[in-house]
């Protein structure tokens, strides 16, 4: 599911950033929020050890709190993030669940935690990317995409390893 969407947002991104309408921003942003929640869910779900239905409500909430969040804000901050604060409460998430991780020595630990770093310079690029144009015409918004990329490619690995350990823990039963 994951991969799936995955596709969908770079689809999404190369639709938005080539037409630049409304529909188009909705197939940039769906996909991402749709990501965020499905990795958020599965990350309670396969790493931390939450039932299958307190993981879907967790990542319901998620969602609740982080539109909630990014309302204010916005209020509160304007345009000085450039629109990044909708990604805040997601980086704060993935960055709190490998905190967890690494206390619990758990083997996604550093994989989750190398994906929040990834994702803080991510956002920091996108957030000055409007600020440093006039200085660097090119901007910064392509290292967002890049880095947003290598967050997506980190993520996944993660889910990959930890199938491929379940699977060698069934073989070994």
């Amino acid at each position: 599911m994951l991969a799936a969407v995955t596709v969908a947002i770079g689809i999404g991104s190369f639709l938005f950033h080539t037409f630049a309408t409304g529909w188009a921003l909705l197939a940039d942003v769906l996909p991402i929020r749709v990501f965020m929640l499905v990795c958020i869910g599965a990350a309670l779900h396969r790493f931390v050890g939450v039932g299958r239905w307190w993981s879907v409500l967790a990542a319901v909430a998620f969602l609740v709190a982080s539109i909630l969040f990014t309302a204010v804000s916005s209020r509160l901050l304007g345009d000085a993030l450039n629109r990044s604060e909708m990604y805040l409460p997601a980086l704060l998430t993935l960055a709190g669940v490998g905190g967890w991780l690494m206390q619990r020595r758990h083997p996604a630990r550093r994989v989750l935690l190398a994906a929040a770093a990834l994702f803080v310079a991510s956002v920091f690029f996108r957030s000055i990317d409007i600020a440093v144009c006039p200085a660097l015409p090119l901007g910064t918004h392509f290292l967002w995409h890049l880095l947003n990329a290598a967050v997506l490619g980190v993520l996944l690995a993660a889910f990959i390893r930890d199938c491929a350990r379940g699977r060698q823990r069934e073989r070994a039963a």
